[in-house]
């Protein structure tokens, strides 16, 4: 992955949510992304939505993932016949499931919320420069 489309991601979101006023992120813009692919949209809007966080909820962060984390251990077991489990390494938390999770942590509008703040990224004067970050 080149620096410079990284570089790109935060105008180019400013701008798709500017016109997506209406529109908010939805879930799975930000799951549909698979393990051992690429997906460029979903990239960029996992970026943004994880930027938003970062300078809005630095706090709540580790407890988001955290949250995340121990629905996988609780998910992602094969039991075997001997009481031991392990684990599928090809598994993937459903939409839904991280839908709630990020809605319980941070309430029913937080991708309206990241939307909003994309959206406003476009404006000279609360653009963020994220180089060097």
């Amino acid at each position: 992955m080149y620096t410079a489309e990284h570089g790109a991601w935060p105008v180019e979101l400013a701008n798709e949510f500017e016109k997506r006023a209406n529109d908010p992120l939805r879930i799975e813009e930000l799951t549909s992304w698979k393990s051992r692919t690429w997906d460029g949209a979903c990239a960029r809007h996992a970026f943004g939505f994880v930027h938003h966080v970062a300078l809005t909820r630095r706090a709540e962060i580790s407890t988001w993932l955290d949250d995340l984390r121990r629905y996988r251990d609780a998910n992602n077991r094969r039991p075997a016949a001997d009481g031991t489990w392990t684990r599928d390494p090809a598994w993937e938390p459903p939409a839904e499931a991280q839908d709630e999770i990020l809605r319980a942590r941070w309430g029913g509008e937080i991708l309206a919320e990241a939307s909003a703040w994309l959206a406003k990224q476009g404006a000279s004067s609360t653009r963020t420069d994220t180089r060097g970050k």
